[in-house]
């Protein structure tokens, strides 16, 4: 995350994309929409209330992980770019196009193997376990034999990796985990981005600002969200970047003129504005769909009034705001060391190191184990309380995690870490070798 190291830029030793390696794009991100998949075993009426509804949603965790992905594969292109080095910023570039789509689909592979030979011994349930659920059962493709099983996982495989197609509006969905929708789109965006990098990295500063600005606010204008967050993360790396060539921090930018700056120099002035900046920014991603409560919300209502008349016409206009939040969120945690102080925990770092694994295995193991232990826990009977359902899920919980959390450090080191040192090495046969590198 860009706030995995604190407050300043990432040292451009070790990888070609830094963050790929160490917190997997997004590790907090990527753990809470794996989160929100857990939740489907709350009631829906659950689902419009707004702090509940952040956990539940899935496009408000994806949009923060779809910000802090555009950082992550900009941070180190951005500070190459700005101090000049444009031998040592083209041998990043070519590296880290080369290996991203061995990066995302090649670990994916692997789970989704592991998802066909379950689906073919039959361990996800088909019946649903409960009727008042969001949703109950989620069963891949099943086939009589293993040899036809193991052929309809290459062609959903090389399906979901298939690159010459519009994969940046891409959601389309695999039978063996839909929730791998995000990875296509995540290989489109990362195109675009190292493309924007290479056309823009003998620009001026200034002019280089200015460029990114104007072609966030026609992302806006044309409701492409996805190309929206990129490059709002890309902007963002590129700001700090910018600023940590010239050895200037917050408190050294003219600030002074500012209303309030004198008195958000106060160490208990900043925390509290960077808590009530992440509060607020909570809250907007927790806004519902307009016939789901927003509408009856004062707060969400106004909102919802105020946005621009474009983002009306065939779009979800909920998408404006939660967009704005997750862009947000981000530059709130990234310009706080109070909050970061959250975020560099031993085990929040640890959790964003087994990220991407969580976030690939968890859909076969809530829909197998998960809805296997939810039928034998959680009372559905008419005569249930509302207590009683409550500590069946807390149950699940409890045997879920564990499992979870194992599988994904097994998956973190012998899958992940192997695909990030195998794509390296491929690299490193295939380019021509000298002196540098």
């Amino acid at each position: 995350m860009p706030w995995s190291r604190g407050y300043a830029p990432l040292s451009l030793e070790g990888s070609d994309t830094e963050f790929d390696e160490k917190v997997s794009d997004g590790g907090s991100s990527r753990f809470a929409y794996m989160r929100r998949q857990l939740i489907h075993f709350l009631p829906s009426f659950f689902h419009p209330t707004p702090l509940i509804r952040l956990v539940v949603a899935g496009i408000p965790s994806v949009c923060v992980f779809f910000v802090i992905s555009g950082y992550a594969i900009s941070i180190k292109l951005a500070q190459l770019s700005h101090q000049g080095k444009s031998a040592e910023f083209a041998q990043s570039l070519a590296s880290s196009i080369f290996r991203r789509h061995q990066r995302l689909f090649m670990p994916a592979t692997a789970v989704l193997l592991m998802s066909a030979i379950m689906s073919y011994f039959l361990l996800f349930p088909t019946e649903p376990w409960s009727r008042k659920v969001a949703i109950a059962t989620r069963v891949p493709p099943h086939l009589d034999s293993l040899m036809g099983q193991l052929r309809n996982w290459a062609q959903q495989s090389i399906s979901l990796a298939y690159p010459i197609r519009n994969t940046i509006n891409s959601r389309d969905v695999n039978p063996y985990d839909p929730n791998l929708w995000t990875l296509p789109v995540e290989f489109g965006c990362s195109m675009l981005v190292f493309t924007l990098h290479a056309a823009t990295h003998k620009f001026r500063p200034r002019a280089r600002i200015v460029f990114n600005l104007a072609l966030i606010a026609y992302a806006l204008y044309r409701t492409e969200f996805n190309i929206l967050l990129f490059m709002c993360g890309m902007f963002m790396a590129d700001l700090q970047a910018y600023a940590s060539v010239r050895d200037e921090r917050r408190h050294d930018l003219p600030l002074q003129k500012v209303p309030g700056y004198r008195t958000l120099r106060t160490p208990l002035a900043r925390r509290a504005a960077a808590l009530f900046a992440f509060v607020f920014c909570v809250y907007l991603l927790s806004m519902p769909e307009p016939q789901r409560g927003a509408s009856e919300d004062p707060f969400y209502r106004g909102l919802i009034n105020i946005v621009p008349e474009f983002f009306h016409l065939g779009k979800n206009t909920v998408h404006y705001w939660v967009c704005i939040g997750a862009v947000s969120l981000v530059a709130t945690i990234d310009r706080s060391t109070f909050l970061q102080r959250f975020f560099n925990t031993p085990f929040a770092q640890y959790l964003g190191k087994i990220s991407f694994a969580l976030y690939l295995v968890h859909g076969p193991i809530v829909w197998s184990l998960g809805a296997w232990l939810a039928a034998r826990l959680v009372p559905t009977q008419e005569d249930a309380t509302d207590a009683q359902y409550g500590w069946g899920v807390v149950l699940c919980y409890l045997g879920l995690w564990p499992v979870l959390i194992y599988v994904s450090d097994l998956a973190t080191r012998l899958v992940d870490a192997k695909v990030v040192s195998f794509s390296r090495w491929v690299y490193g046969k295939l380019i021509v070798k000298t002196e540098r590198s």
